[in-house]
């Protein structure tokens, strides 16, 4: 059975807290939880941190999901070979990490492994033919995705490739929930 990860999400601290609130919620194929440990915040300012926090979550969806049909990525992901697509400053920030990461992982992360990811269902035990596994991997490799930060676009140079964010967006949302001041 396929389990989704944790992700912790945010923790803010203060040394003489007591009484620390936490709320959960689920975004992105996993759970998250969120520990307030400053004391006497009243439920509206404990209300307002929570929408905070499903806001920034729902944009990280909104731009990085490649299972929301509208996403940038899944945009990205159907536009058609050698067309350069327009992404967000946020976007093309995790395509830069996820470049730097399969750089220092020496290949072993790579986010253009969607087009061969695409191909299995975990969940029902579903293995794609090697024929299949062929063809979507002479789309598999960073070299193959075009990227231009100056104009801010992302291009696809191979057939069949796909991209997924996956863990980079998660990463991008803890980051920028706690290097914002959010709730």
């Amino acid at each position: 059975a396929l389990v989704p990860a944790r992700v912790d999400v945010l923790v803010l601290y203060t040394p003489a807290a007591r009484g620390a609130h936490t709320f959960h919620g689920l975004a992105m194929g996993s759970s998250y939880t969120v520990k307030i440990a400053t004391a006497g915040l009243s439920s509206a300012t404990l209300d307002a941190a929570q929408e905070q926090v499903a806001e920034a979550l729902g944009d990280v969806v909104a731009r990085m999901s490649h299972y929301e049909a509208d996403s940038e990525v899944s945009r990205l992901n159907r536009q058609p070979i050698g067309e350069p697509f327009a992404v967000s400053a946020p976007t093309l920030q995790v395509f830069e990490v996820a470049g730097a990461v399969r750089a220092a992982s020496g290949g072993a992360f790579d986010i253009t492994y969607a087009s061969v990811g695409q191909l299995y269902d975990y969940r029902l035990g579903v293995r794609p033919s090697e024929e299949a596994l062929a063809v979507a991997r002479a789309a598999v490799g960073w070299r193959k995705l075009e990227l231009d930060a100056h104009q801010r676009t992302v291009r696809f140079t191979q057939a069949g490739m796909r991209i997924d964010l996956g863990g980079f967006a998660k990463g991008h949302a803890k980051v920028s929930l706690t290097d914002d001041g959010g709730a």
